[in-house]
């Protein structure tokens, strides 16, 4: 006859202890926060809108070569965090203008908005969008937020400064 192994568990705001089996009790990974208008905070971390490139090494490790997209900025991509962005300036000089966080970086907005969320579910937030005819993206302005989509649902979050 084998025994079965269990640990005790006291979830956060529960009333009462439960048995399950072992290694049940192991907390998941924080969500990342996709914050409109100011970056994504993960792991203890964040990238910001506005962040010096020492900022971003920080974070993300040493930035590889960027792309010079002209008016536009750098494009830069750390492909193992699933997360890219523009930046200004030249060199080590620049500032991050806009994110783009892919759905496998995960993440939800405050307001609950992620990757799998519908266009329906983004208009309920944050009402008509604007069309961005490059990249077919949502975009939001006043919020620093926008949202590219695949079969009708959300599969990258755009992140920039807010406009007044």
């Amino acid at each position: 006859m084998s025994r079965r192994r269990f640990d005790l568990c006291l979830a956060a705001g529960a009333a009462a202890l439960v048995l399950l089996p072992l290694g049940a009790c192991e907390e998941e990974a924080p969500v990342p926060v996709l914050e409109p208008g100011g970056g994504i905070t993960r792991d203890g971390g964040s990238v910001r809108i506005g962040a010096t490139v020492a900022e971003l090494e920080a974070e993300l490790g040493a930035l590889g070569p960027t792309h010079d997209l002209g008016a536009a900025g750098r494009h830069f991509a750390y492909d193992d965090a699933h997360v890219a962005g523009l930046m200004s300036g030249e060199g080590t000089s620049g500032q991050v203008s806009t994110l783009y966080i892919a759905a496998a970086a995960g993440g939800r907005t405050p307001d609950g908005l992620g990757f799998g969320s519908s266009r329906e579910e983004v208009e309920a937030v944050h009402g008509d969008p604007e069309r961005d005819g490059f990249f077919g993206a949502w975009m939001y302005p006043e919020a620093g937020i926008g949202f590219e989509w695949e079969d009708d649902h959300v599969v990258r979050v755009v992140i920039f400064a807010a406009s007044p």
